[in-house]
């Protein structure tokens, strides 16, 4: 528990310093840098945070090998954040869509693999009523996305490449979207629900990915030139869902982690009464 809360609080001083940082501190020479190296701090605390997970609980487990492949989807995310950083801050390039996006594209196949697997493989039936909500959500959320990740997406002006890409990332969010909320239910129903919490904070933080997402597509102009608050909340909004990503992979690892503790001193308390 103490581990959970020292991460927890990690995780909003990060938070806190990066809207700091991208908020008020305008005036550095190095702000730019500053700015990317955070945003690919978020990504690299999702990979640390899973690769802990993976290693308590091995690859011979359905959730070790799930979070393997999360880790390798966020993994090229952070390879695409790191190459728009090189091409806009080293080479001068600003381009849309770049190679970063291939990258980032191909990062959502692997989470959504990962999503599949966890599905898959735990075989959970859901219960009627879970159904009905099932629908109902999804009915809502692709509508939402419909309209403002494809709809609205489209610029007339632009070329047909440029409209691809941008209303990929829109497929891609309603396509996890979709798969999140079959896992959250699914969550729910093994085990008394132990492993929810974990998968809500992941949903969460595919909506706050959705919404940012959305923004960049409208604005992806004033976003490439770096124009207030466009840039600014566009960046926070990705590293929020980065962090939450963050905690629900750490909370698979720590739901073994606490278990093993609590098996641990069950058993120094029947060791010391046997004594």
């Amino acid at each position: 528990m103490k581990n959970r809360t020292l991460f927890i609080v990690g995780l909003i001083c990060m938070w806190v310093i990066s809207v700091y940082i991208y908020s008020f501190q305008n005036g550095w020479q190095s702000h730019d840098l500053l700015r990317s190296a955070l945003f690919i701090l978020g990504e690299i605390t999702i990979i640390v945070s899973g690769i802990f997970t993976v290693i308590k609980y091995g690859l011979g487990n359905i959730t070790g090998k799930t979070v393997l492949i999360l880790i390798i989807g966020f993994f090229l995310w952070m390879i695409g954040s790191t190459t728009y950083s090189i091409n806009t801050f080293v080479l001068g390039i600003d381009e849309y869509p770049s190679l970063a996006d291939l990258f980032i594209l191909t990062g959502y196949f692997f989470i959504l693999a990962g999503l599949l697997h966890e599905i898959v493989q735990r075989k959970v039936s859901f219960r009627t009523p879970y159904k009905l909500a099932l629908l109902a959500i999804g009915f809502v959320i692709g509508v939402v996305i419909f309209y403002f990740g494809f709809y609205l997406a489209i610029d007339p002006t632009a070329s047909w490449f440029v409209n691809f890409v941008s209303v990929a990332y829109g497929v891609w969010d309603l396509i996890l979207l979709m798969t999140l909320i079959v896992v959250l239910m699914m969550a729910v129903e093994y085990r008394g629900g132990k492993m929810f919490l974990p998968w809500l904070a992941i949903f969460i933080g595919m909506i706050v990915q959705l919404v940012a997402d959305i923004f960049f597509t409208f604005f992806y102009v004033q976003y490439g030139e770096q124009l207030w608050p466009y840039y600014e909340g566009i960046d926070i909004l990705w590293i929020t869902a980065y962090l939450f990503f963050a905690y629900g992979l750490l909370s698979f690892g720590l739901i073994v982690k606490d278990a093993q503790h609590a098996i641990a001193g069950k058993l120094a308390v029947e060791s010391k009464s046997k004594k």
